[in-house]
C-alpha cells in the first residue's frame, strides 16, 4: 500500500514543480535586452545620431555624437531656438574643445574629471538617460516585446518594444542586431516628442582634433 501511495505522490510532485518553474520561465525579451546592455556595456566606441520630429514638421538632426573611450568624445549639436546654429564640441586627453559655426576660432580649456559617464554604460538619449536604464523597472511592471526583423546598414536586427507598464503604449522601440546584440536603430517618445537614434560603427569609431583646432584662444 505505501508502494502504490508513493508512485502517486511521485508524479504528481514533479508535475507541481514543473508547472512552478515553467510559470517563473525567463522572459526572452528582457533576456535578450539584457544582452544588449552588457554588449554596450563593453563597448569601448561608437557613433550616434539624433533626430527628432517636431509638431508640423520634417524628422531633424539635433545632435550627432561619437564616443572613443576611455576619454575621447566629439559632438555636435543643432540649437534649433538659436535658427539651428551648431556648437561643436571635443574632449581629447583632458582638454575641452568648443567651437560654434558662427566663430572662426576653438577655444580651449582643461576638462572636468569624467565629463562624460557614456562609457562602460553606453549610448544616452536626450530627456532619459542611458539606454536600458528602466530594463529592471520594466521587468518587474511592464512588458518587452518582440516585433518585425528588419535591416540596418547591411546588418539584421529584431525590434523589441518596452513597454513601462502592462496596457500602456511602448515607451521607446530597440532594433538589437542579432549577431553581436548591439542596438543600430531606436526610435523613443521623450517629453512629448519622437526621436530616432541611429547607432553605428560600434567599436570601430575614433575621435581626433580637426587641424584647425591646433589654434586655439583661451
Amino acid at each position: 500500500m505505501l508502494i502504490s501511495r508513493a508512485r502517486f505522490i511521485l508524479p504528481f510532485v514533479i508535475v507541481a514543480a514543473c508547472l512552478g518553474a515553467c510559470s517563473h520561465a525567463p522572459d526572452p525579451g528582457y533576456l535578450e535586452l539584457k544582452r544588449s546592455q552588457e554588449a554596450i556595456q563593453q563597448a569601448t566606441s561608437w557613433q550616434s545620431d539624433v533626430a527628432a520630429k517636431y509638431p508640423g514638421a520634417q524628422p531633424v538632426i539635433v545632435e550627432l555624437s561619437k564616443v572613443d573611450c576611455p576619454g575621447r568624445m566629439e559632438r555636435v549639436g543643432i540649437l534649433r531656438e538659436q535658427h539651428n546654429t551648431s556648437v561643436r564640441e571635443i574632449w581629447v586627453d583632458g582638454i575641452y574643445y568648443n567651437k560654434t559655426e558662427r566663430v572662426s576660432v576653438w577655444s580651449s580649456h582643461p576638462a572636468a574629471d569624467n565629463p562624460f559617464p557614456e562609457c562602460g554604460r553606453g549610448p544616452y538619449m536626450i530627456w532619459d538617460g542611458v539606454l536600458y536604464a528602466d530594463l529592471e523597472q520594466v521587468h518587474a511592471t511592464g512588458e518587452i516585446r518582440r516585433g518585425k526583423t528588419d535591416n540596418f546598414d547591411h546588418v539584421s536586427c529584431v525590434w523589441w518594444d518596452v513597454i513601462a507598464w502592462k496596457g500602456a503604449m511602448p515607451h521607446y522601440s530597440v532594433c538589437v542586431a542579432e549577431g553581436d546584440h548591439l542596438p543600430r536603430l531606436v526610435n523613443s517618445l521623450e517629453h512629448d516628442l519622437h526621436y530616432t537614434y541611429t547607432l553605428s560603427r560600434w567599436n570601430a569609431t575614433v575621435v581626433t582634433l580637426p587641424p584647425d583646432a591646433m589654434v586655439t584662444s583661451n
